[in-house]
């Protein structure tokens, strides 16, 4: 289980105090990859589910917190590089309302080790064994 952080910054911690007052968490275990931020939202993505992994740029207007936008959710507490998950069939996720999300993209200070650490997962669930 990997734990990486998710940056926040200034003006998030006067938007967010209220819903998500330690921001956000994102932890990686062998089969899944859970992101919460307090009471404004969840994901939890099966590894197995997840058919493309890329960096994208995440714009001060695109807002902060759970934000969601035609069939994408994004948990960002900081704009700024993001991880986007693109998924191999809708999820639903909790944004603070469920909703049904092709994609999932997420904040955290070191986007390239996210990617790496769910490439090794990815390798790990498709070999035989």
């Amino acid at each position: 289980m990997d734990t990486f952080p998710m940056p926040r910054s200034k003006w998030a911690f006067l938007f967010l105090a209220l819903f998500a007052p330690r921001g956000g968490s994102v932890i990686l275990r062998d089969e899944s990859l859970i992101v919460r931020m307090g009471a404004l939202g969840r994901a939890e993505v099966p590894i197995a589910m997840i058919s493309r992994v890329s960096i994208a740029n995440w714009s001060w207007w695109q807002g902060l917190g759970v934000r969601i936008h035609r069939g994408e959710v994004g948990f960002i507490a900081q704009s700024g590089r993001v991880v986007a998950l693109d998924l191999s069939a809708p999820l639903a996720v909790r944004a603070p309302f469920r909703w049904m999300a092709d994609r999932v993209s997420v904040r955290v200070s070191d986007p390239e080790e996210l990617v790496l650490a769910i490439a090794v997962r990815r390798e790990h669930l498709s070999a035989p064994e």
